[in-house]
């Protein structure tokens, strides 16, 4: 009984569990996709300005960080408009020294869900020169859909959009992710172990369920046996005969018993004897 008990309760622990690392697997899997990438979906942004910006970032401790293989991570924006669009990604110092005293705004807070961005106008004069033109960009793109991927290094950085023309009036939608190489992977990884793990504790738990108890002993015995009713005081054991009773003075023994001693047998029933007229 011991045996049958503890193989359904393991079966049921690994058969949950695996439905749970399969959920988790083919959810990780599901949501990042084979380029192991979590996106925000595509928002609309722009501004009235030459450029919209973002504050400068510090990146720390990017050094732990694989900078390729599994584990190694990366920035994505992807922007689309019906005008050519320029993305960049640049140090902090240089991007400042870039806008100088141009007109743009700079991003103070933005919400994915739902969408909302705000922003800080910066006064400044004229356009800056197209953006093309500088190379101290650390990752760059540009076109009617470009797509900019920048894997994270340390320092301070400032992510720019603008028109590839540098004038003013910015309008597109963008997409944000973050890639991180292996995350597909992972997730198939442990869709498979939860899948064996499941299949595993199913057998165990039918093993468990068809396992025959064998009979215990029957819930009621006859007097003398264990179990059974407690025979009363003087009863014979069982296999022999009951102890003789003295029969009622004026009535005869019980048919096969003999009389008491000292006490003539029962003869034949005489005749009746005569009536007395009444």
């Amino acid at each position: 009984m011991a045996k049958k008990v503890t193989l359904i309760i393991v079966g049921i622990v690994l058969l949950l569990g695996g439905f749970g690392a399969m959920a988790l697997g083919g959810g990780l899997a599901g949501v990042v996709g084979w380029d192991n990438t979590l996106h925000t979906g595509y928002h609309q942004i722009g501004t009235p300005t030459s450029a919209l910006t973002t504050e400068a970032a510090r990146v720390s401790n990017a050094d732990n960080t694989p900078g390729s293989g599994l584990g190694a991570a990366s920035i994505t924006v992807t922007a689309r408009s019906s005008e050519p669009i320029f993305i960049g990604i640049g140090p902090a110092d240089e991007v400042n020294r870039y806008l100088g005293d141009s007109s743009y705004e700079e991003v103070t807070d933005f919400n994915f869900s739902p969408w909302r961005v705000s922003a800080a106008p910066h006064e400044g004069f004229g356009s800056p020169d197209p953006p093309t033109e500088r190379a101290f960009w650390t990752a760059s793109a540009t076109g009617l859909t470009p797509s900019l991927e920048w894997k994270v290094t340390e320092g301070d950085y400032r992510l720019v959009l603008m028109n590839a023309d540098a004038s003013p009036g910015v309008a597109a939608e963008a997409r944000f992710g973050l890639q991180v190489n292996g995350l597909f992977g992972i997730g198939i990884a442990i869709l498979i172990v939860g899948a064996v793990v499941g299949l595993g504790g199913l057998v165990l738990l039918i093993w468990g369920i068809r396992i025959t108890v064998p009979p215990g002993p029957p819930a009621y015995a006859g007097a003398g046996y264990p179990g059974g009713p407690i025979a009363p005081s003087g009863y014979p054991p069982p296999g022999q005969p009951p102890p003789r009773q003295p029969p009622t003075p004026g009535q005869p023994p019980p048919l096969g018993q003999p009389p008491p001693l000292g006490q003539p047998p029962p003869g034949p029933p005489g005749p009746p004897g005569p009536t007395t007229p009444t």
